[in-house]
């Protein structure tokens, strides 16, 4: 795995962890770094195969 592409991995995981624990999908995103909403969640869909907002909090 290249990198960069680690790297974004790294990030999307940390912001499905926050999102468990209770963060909105675009606060998760700002947190970990993405500051367009819109990317980030196209990115964690391609991620994880589906929304943030599709994460359930535990």
């Amino acid at each position: 795995m290249p990198p960069l592409q680690y790297a974004k991995a790294i990030q999307l995981n940390r912001a499905q962890t926050l999102t468990r624990e209770g963060k909105n999908a675009s606060e998760a995103g700002y947190l970990v770094g993405y500051n367009i909403p819109a990317q980030f969640s196209r990115e964690y869909k391609r991620h994880f195969g589906y929304a943030p907002s599709a994460t359930i909090a535990a």
